[in-house]
């Protein structure tokens, strides 16, 4: 929430920075996100341990919506925005093995299903353009945002059995757009973003009771390639 409250006091602060020359305007997204995401799973009880490198590559939909204010000069403008997006973006793998080499079998719980989700996002952007004709914009971006995500285990043995943790990570992309003018009050655009996260490194979500002392963690390094289409009305 602290976080939330810092972006709306700074789009506001630059909202009513002089007046007479933003303009607000809201908007609806439509994106399509390219991960390349790399999953390192660790597990280690009373009979031994050993981890996992997995890759955690998919595609995924979004949709957001946007609140922003544009200062219009001459030949170029400045914008910013807030946003708020819904990712369904969900990658499983099933069947993975942990094999202790050193006794020459699977771990017991030794054989588990990994999860990794995007849930939701919020954050700013940050946009400077310039007009190359009467109807087309052209422009640079920078996003600040927070994302929810979440790692998941289940025991292929015991299918009752998982664990998981949800966290908010901190993350920016730069971008690139292009925005065209259908109207006096609408515009649609498309941008590319490449959104660049802080570590998940996961605590102990083991919920194993069949081995004394079982430590399961799991840790992501998101990067996301994401394309938008967007749909801007103006007041």
């Amino acid at each position: 929430m602290k976080i939330n409250l810092k972006l709306l006091f700074t789009f506001f602060a630059l909202s009513t920075y002089s007046q007479a020359s933003w303009n607000p305007y809201v908007g609806i997204g439509f994106g399509l996100s390219k991960s390349q995401n790399t999953f390192k799973a660790y597990l280690k009880n009373n009979i031994g341990e050993n981890s996992l490198i997995l890759n955690m590559d998919t595609t995924g939909w979004n949709e957001s919506l946007i609140l922003g204010t544009r200062n219009q000069q001459p030949n170029f403008f400045f914008s910013s925005e807030l946003f708020t997006t819904l990712h369904q973006y969900h990658i499983k793998r099933k069947g993975n093995s942990f094999y202790d080499p050193n006794i020459g079998v699977n771990l017991p719980f030794g054989i588990a299903d990994f999860e990794v989700s995007q849930k939701y996002s919020n954050g700013m952007s940050f946009l400077f353009g310039k007009d190359l004709t009467k109807t087309i914009d052209v422009f640079l971006k920078f996003d600040f945002f927070v994302s929810q995500f979440r790692i998941k285990y289940v025991n292929s043995k015991s299918p009752g059995t998982s664990g998981q943790e949800n966290k908010w990570l901190f993350g920016y992309a730069p971008g690139v757009g292009m925005q065209f003018k259908l109207t006096d009050s609408l515009a649609t655009r498309v941008d590319y973003t490449y959104r660049i996260y802080n570590n998940f490194q996961s605590k102990n979500i083991s919920q194993e009771t069949d081995v004394p002392n079982t430590v399961f963690t799991g840790k992501i390094l998101p990067r996301i390639h994401q394309f938008t289409v967007s749909l801007i009305y103006k007041f």
